[in-house]
């Protein structure tokens, strides 16, 4: 499987890869390891033109990327 839309990891913060898609190893890694939301959540507010969905009840999303920038979210 190679994926044709860019996303970040959450196991390491950064970009996706062909090879860690396809590896056993990130995956059961990416099942135990910590999530590495503020590396991605900085990664993503990098970019002006982003939207975000907060799915399910609360605003926990929203409270987690405010905390990462300056600029005010809706």
């Amino acid at each position: 499987f190679t994926p044709t839309i860019p996303y970040l990891s959450n196991l390491t913060g950064h970009w996706i890869t062909e090879k860690e898609v396809q590896s056993e190893e990130y995956w059961i890694e990416h099942m135990l390891k910590t999530v590495q939301f503020s590396g991605c959540a900085k990664k993503i507010l990098q970019h002006s033109n982003v939207i975000f969905v907060e799915i399910g009840p609360g605003n926990t999303l929203l409270s987690l990327l405010q905390q990462h920038t300056t600029q005010p979210l809706k």
